[in-house]
């Protein structure tokens, strides 16, 4: 895309009012799916920008959508949605740019988890049901959605089940998938889950502070869900310290099946690892699915 700079410039012009240079436009690291592009614009408003080619734009709409749903809680900064569309010959969002830093001190890290209750709590989804009006992406993997009332049926079949499809599209033969499903209904339907509206992808590379200290979430997956499901993925790689936990609980306790309903939840993750890399996530996801069924 540096080739055709001047054609985004003007497009960025057109689209949001701003006026980049094309020298003024800068690659930046931007994880292993999309080219990444930070832009002085010289008018106090830098742009953070992805590309893709053209026809990942509805998984641009898409993102964009879920970071206004994210936003929308007025509880945790979320950068704002500039624009989506095609230019250059790219499909193309663009971000308010924030620069962002890492942080594990007490005072970061409690002013996360403070954050992240409050947008658990506050956006219980209005009528109730589980899931999301609209389909989106976990990292390159299409998450379907849809509106369920029943959360355990909801994870069993829609997360669960078609994550072990699609597994079973790169020729691993899970034959457990019927008796898994009915396990998870089964053995969890007592616990009460009130919808929550979850980021999806809370690893310890998609959050960052901004220059006042700000907790800044980014990269989502975002759906109505159980509060701990995006809990159990911030332990699955780390990168988030004990005040944050402490501040989380302090407002959000745990269940008392908690460890349980965490190696469920990242059972999810760890089957879309497998499909998105392969490799060790194989014995991995087949280790909890047989914890779980053994589980009384």
């Amino acid at each position: 895309m540096l080739d055709q700079l001047p054609d985004l410039c003007q497009w960025l012009r057109s689209e949001i009012g701003l006026d980049p240079k094309p020298e003024s436009i800068r690659s930046v690291s931007g994880g292993d799916i999309n080219e990444a592009y930070w832009i002085d614009t010289g008018q106090g408003v830098p742009i953070f920008l992805k590309a893709n080619a053209p026809h990942q734009l509805e998984l641009f709409r898409a993102e964009a959508k879920g970071l206004d749903l994210l936003r929308s809680t007025g509880t945790i900064r979320i950068p704002e949605v500039l624009t989506t569309g095609l230019a250059a010959g790219k499909a193309i969002l663009a971000l308010e740019a924030i620069e962002l830093h890492s942080s594990l001190q007490p005072a970061d890290q409690t002013r996360l988890g403070h954050q992240l209750a409050e947008m658990h709590l506050r956006s219980t989804s209005l009528d109730g049901s589980f899931g999301l009006h609209f389909d989106n992406h976990i990292g390159r993997t299409p998450q379907p959605n849809g509106l369920h009332q029943d959360w355990w049926c909801f994870f069993a079949e829609i997360r669960i089940g078609y994550q072990i499809d699609l597994a079973r599209e790169r020729g691993w033969r899970i034959n457990e998938r019927s008796d898994l499903i009915a396990t998870i209904k089964e053995r969890f339907s007592h616990i009460s889950v009130c919808p929550a509206l979850l980021h999806g992808d809370l690893w310890g590379g998609n959050y960052g502070f901004d220059p006042s200290g700000n907790p800044v979430l980014y990269d989502p997956a975002p759906y109505y869900g159980h509060a701990e499901a995006d809990i159990a993925f911030t332990h699955m790689f780390g990168g988030f310290g004990p005040d944050f936990y402490q501040t989380y609980r302090d407002q959000h306790p745990a269940d008392s099946k908690v460890d349980q309903l965490h190696n469920l939840y990242n059972l999810y993750h760890t089957l879309n690892h497998y499909n998105l890399f392969g490799g060790s996530y194989r014995p991995q996801s087949q280790s909890v699915i047989q914890k779980l069924l053994k589980q009384t």
